[in-house]
């Protein structure tokens, strides 16, 4: 498909210095480069997102469809992201329901070319436990996923990629999306010691910029009520700090289980459609179909963005425990 037929994108704004396309599942995947990306130095990312692996609703079985379709594009990719929400649900299961979620998790995960390199998705912080115990929030996911920490960096193919950690749990029992101060500090320190010639890419679960939240937002007579848990509420204070770093070309990101591209003060913002699209409960959440993508990132800065569909078995309708 070419631009004109993306019609599973919300995308907004397409930049000179990237391309989006949709790769059908039954098609062969051919990324058309752009004049602009045409460096040295070429790396392949394959990103998935939003995998929400349980027990039911067929999930392991087309799990592992998607992990035929993910291993017969990508071959061998650069760097495998997942952009988090690896599993089904932490916020709101007990330990051993958990547990089996995580095991799951890594039992699928031998089957992808590479071990990801993961941010943490408000789905995989435990929330249904005291706070006093040691795996509450954020530890088990770091555990779990081997992280380094919670927020970190590191250097790949000519880029530098920064991840985030999106999500802040609130006392209500939900979460909303920001940076906490250390993290916001660390973010600015992060991009000062980047060279100025290094491309940047950030990466976060929620997203730091978003058209596709209209999908999701409210309108209330004459205005538009958006939830902090959608796109990050300090977005405006994180993009005062990434303009000021020209070599910021790209933030990615999950979440919304839509594809989304914006761009605006020369950074593109991209959202990955959901390996698991509506929660498992059917292969299409609004516009957008499951499926990965990738992403062939030059060291001049410049990428393309294929996002590949797939199939799933059908399956009887299970009730979701």
């Amino acid at each position: 498909m070419n631009r004109r037929s993306f019609l599973t994108s919300l995308a907004v704004s397409v930049s000179t210095g990237a391309i989006d396309q949709v790769v059908r599942a039954d098609a062969t995947p051919a990324v058309q480069s752009s004049a602009t990306c045409t460096g040295a130095a070429r790396l392949r990312v394959a990103q998935l997102t939003d995998t929400h692996v349980f027990h039911d609703l067929d999930c392991p079985a087309r799990m592992r469809a998607f992990l035929a379709r993910f291993s017969s594009v990508t071959g061998t990719p650069d760097l495998v992201l997942h952009t988090g929400d690896v599993i089904f649900d932490a916020l709101d299961a007990d330990r051993d329901e958990v547990t089996r979620q995580w095991a799951l998790w890594h039992d699928l995960a031998r089957e992808l070319p590479s071990p990801p390199m993961y941010a943490i998705g408000n789905h995989d912080v435990w929330g249904k436990a005291p706070v006093s115990d040691p795996l509450y929030g954020k530890k088990w996911a770091v555990d779990m996923l081997k992280l380094p920490n919670r927020f970190y960096g590191f250097t790949k193919g000519g880029w530098q990629f920064i991840v985030l950690d999106s999500t802040h749990p609130i006392p209500t029992g939900w979460y909303t999306a920001k940076l906490d101060d250390e993290q916001l500090a660390w973010l600015e320190g992060e991009l000062k010691k980047t060279d100025a010639k290094t491309p940047v890419a950030i990466v976060s679960h929620i997203p730091l910029v978003s058209a596709a939240i209209v999908q999701w937002a409210k309108s209330q007579g004459q205005t538009w009520t958006v939830s902090n848990g959608l796109m990050h509420g300090d977005s405006h204070a994180i993009q005062a700090v990434l303009r000021r770093y020209p070599n910021v070309k790209l933030c990615l990101s999950g979440h919304l289980h839509l594809l989304d591209h914006v761009v605006y003060d020369g950074i593109t913002y991209i959202g990955c459609g959901a390996v698991s699209a509506d929660w498992w409960r059917g292969p299409t959440f609004h516009q957008t179909h499951c499926g990965f993508a990738t992403i062939d990132l030059s060291a001049d800065g410049s990428f393309e963005r294929t996002y590949h569909l797939y199939d799933w078995p059908a399956a009887p309708a299970l009730e979701v425990r």
